[in-house]
């Protein structure tokens, strides 16, 4: 039986420039999902009204939420970074789907694609993977072996623009972290355990590998990042958001709505 998949976005005031490109990329080139779920900070302004109105192929769920006023001692980056996370683990309180695939709000699609897009042959949803030894930077590799109660990790499997996510296996994951039940999952997590930080899609990526076995992927190893980006990068890409869009940026972007003569 073919599962409906979601499309989860998280966002705030600051990202809502990029958000209006990935919504146009979407709305251009998204098919075969089940609808779309963004899920806003309350803290400052609401989404543009013309930024929600790009939707039209699908039904859109825009959920307003308050960000957290308080962070542990032990974290030192910005409360909406990690907060942002913590919504992404709990995406399956704000819809009714098993499954998910979450795109970063500066992200950009630049070909079709569908919930197919992402499983392999015998229709099963691909997760990932490279080498940690293939990459200069390990920043998330601690937080990941500390949070999931592990010694070592061969593989790093956050990588590339989208993700997809099972509720079974997410609630499992925040359980096996939170040591709670996945109902109560939450900011308390990172109160209560005082968090200074953690990745996310690494923590999904390591625990389906390692972990929770009973899952239903089909994973997927590469040599490093430039073999996965060959295989992928026709479809979507991504530029950080932090530096704002830059015309160069902008140009790029907007190329990729351009009808084809």
């Amino acid at each position: 039986m073919k599962t409906n998949t979601r499309l989860f976005l998280t966002t705030y005031e600051a990202d809502y420039p990029w958000l209006y490109y990935l919504l146009s990329s979407i709305e251009k080139y998204s098919s075969g999902f089940s609808g779309m779920t963004i899920v806003c900070d309350n803290d400052k302004s609401l989404i543009p009204q013309d930024t929600i109105n790009i939707i039209k192929s699908m039904p859109l769920d825009v959920i307003y939420v308050d960000p957290p006023t308080e962070k542990p001692p032990a974290m030192k980056s910005r409360i909406g970074y990690i907060w942002q996370q913590v919504i992404k683990l709990g995406w399956w309180k704000y819809c009714d789907e098993d499954v998910c695939i979450q795109v970063d709000t500066d992200c950009m699609f630049k070909q079709p694609f569908t919930p197919d897009t992402y499983k392999d042959k015998d229709g099963k949803i691909t997760w990932d993977y490279r080498p940690w030894k293939s990459m200069g930077n390990t920043v998330w590799l601690p937080s990941t072996l500390k949070l999931l109660g592990l010694n070592s990790l061969e593989n790093q499997g956050m990588i590339g623009q989208t993700f997809t996510f099972t509720r079974d296996c997410t609630k499992k994951l925040v359980e096996h972290i939170s040591k709670k039940d996945a109902e109560l999952w939450g900011w308390d997590f990172c109160m209560d355990n005082n968090i200074e930080k953690f990745s996310e899609y690494c923590l999904y990526g390591a625990f389906i590998e390692n972990i929770y076995k009973e899952h239903d992927y089909s994973l997927q190893f590469w040599e490093n990042a430039g073999h996965f980006k060959r295989a992928y990068e026709h479809i979507s890409c991504k530029h950080w958001s932090y530096d704002g869009i830059t015309p160069e940026i902008k140009a790029e972007y907007e190329s990729y709505l351009k009808d084809e003569s």
